[in-house]
């Protein structure tokens, strides 16, 4: 196999700075393709921000939903 591995590319792709400008434009769509996209390790350092779209009311209930689950304790 000569080609990359797509599953490496996107571990090894520092998502954090995107992610997070994604998050502060609040569109369901990108809101949720962005909480999917994130790594275990990466959740500690944006809980603030997705504590916060996990109580958006303007986002749909399911965003909200995937947010809170996806926030960690401190």
């Amino acid at each position: 196999d000569l080609g990359i591995c797509p599953e490496a590319v996107v571990a090894s792709f520092p998502a954090i700075d995107l992610v997070r400008q994604v998050l502060e434009l609040r569109s369901p769509y990108y809101a949720r393709l962005a909480l999917l996209w994130l790594l275990p390790f990466e959740l500690r350092e944006l809980r603030a921000l997705i504590a916060a779209v996990g109580e958006d009311r303007t986002l749909p209930k399911p965003i909200r939903t995937l947010a809170q689950r996806l926030t960690v304790p401190e």
